[in-house]
């Protein structure tokens, strides 16, 4: 199993598509054959009220990291929120999806996946646990300083960084702190 610790200093920030912010790539797989990306984990702050970029042909899993919550209108008729740093909305990116801010802004951690190409499962976890994931691809965030234990090692993982392990398979993986788990599974 590869495994590898992505530190804030190896991160990129670009501009949002809309032109209204910024976003913080933390982890972005490319396609070998086109300009799209396969999947991305991303931090962006939410600052005022207003449309989401139109990211057609993903799928997306958001989840606050700091604020009071956010409420989605979807074009769809969906609505969905996060009030809390526990809940996940999941949504597509070909929606025109509209952002209510809930008393203040807010900064979220965004999973983004081409259709195409993959799928995502996401997990909030504050204590310990065993990761049960079947996925090709591990990505685990630290919001706080945390414990991660796999084939008889042990590390931490210091608050901000990204643990990424390729091919995990059923690999016994547990956690102990406050982190963000996305399995990615190719289609």
């Amino acid at each position: 199993m590869d495994y590898r610790i992505i530190k804030p200093d190896e991160y990129r920030t670009m501009p949002w598509k809309n032109g209204r912010g910024v976003t913080t790539e933390l982890f972005v797989k490319n396609c070998s054959d086109s300009d799209k990306y396969i999947y991305r984990l991303s931090i962006a702050g939410v600052t005022e009220n207003g449309q989401f970029s139109d990211f057609s042909g993903y799928d997306r899993k958001l989840i606050m990291l700091e604020g009071n919550g956010v409420r989605l209108k979807h074009s769809e008729g969906k609505k969905s929120s996060i009030l809390t740093t526990s809940n996940i909305a999941e949504f597509s990116g070909d929606e025109e999806t509209h952002a209510e801010l809930v008393n203040g802004p807010i900064r979220d951690f965004n999973i983004m996946t081409l259709r195409e190409k993959c799928r995502s499962a996401a997990e909030v976890i504050h204590g310990t646990k065993k990761l049960s994931l079947s996925c090709d691809e591990l990505l685990i965030y630290a919001k706080t300083s945390s414990k991660i234990a796999f084939s008889n090692k042990e590390l931490t993982l210091e608050s901000e960084n990204l643990f990424y392990i390729q091919d995990p398979g059923q690999s016994e993986i547990s956690v102990s702190g406050s982190v963000i788990v996305a399995g990615i599974k190719f289609n």
